[in-house]
């Protein structure tokens, strides 16, 4: 269970790194993917479209890490579930648009069944990574380290 834990921990963390990558080197263009979907008003969408990708890009870093993982983990379902629940009602309102998820990964994604699939895919192993992630491999060696520091082990 340990090992299955950790690759999906890793999954989880190389996914939100990677959809971070593109909209930190774009937020032009990931402000515009934000703002047609409606559903923030048009003030909050540049603080959004700046402010989501490196939440994504930490909370990855961190799964990929081992360092507060049920934490790291709790954010990426967050998201998920803020971001299923914006592709879902823009599919049910029969809007077409771009995804906004992957940037040069998946140029050009439509929200539809098939983004909604996976997102709802990952948001399952999201949610078994906060509830489970400290299980994993290496989860928790930082402050393992720390509370080994202070006990005087390895010095």
């Amino acid at each position: 269970m340990r090992a299955l834990l950790f690759v999906l921990r890793l999954l989880l963390g190389v996914l939100f790194v990677l959809a971070s990558v593109d909209k930190i080197a774009h937020p032009e263009v990931f402000v515009v993917s934000v703002n047609k979907y409606q559903l923030l008003p048009p003030t909050l969408v540049p603080l959004a479209a700046v402010t989501l990708p490196w939440i994504e890009l930490l909370a990855g870093v961190a799964l990929l890490a081992g360092i507060g993982v049920e934490g790291a983990a709790l954010v990426t379902t967050v998201l998920l579930v803020a971001f299923l629940s914006g592709m879902g009602i823009n599919f049910a309102r029969g809007r077409e648009l771009d995804c906004g998820c992957f940037g040069f990964l998946i140029p050009n994604e439509q929200v539809g069944p098939i983004s909604l699939t996976r997102d709802g895919l990952v948001l399952v192993v999201s949610v078994v990574v906060t509830l489970r992630g400290r299980r994993s491999w290496g989860a928790g060696w930082l402050s393992r380290w720390r509370d080994e520091r202070s006990r005087g082990v390895g010095k």
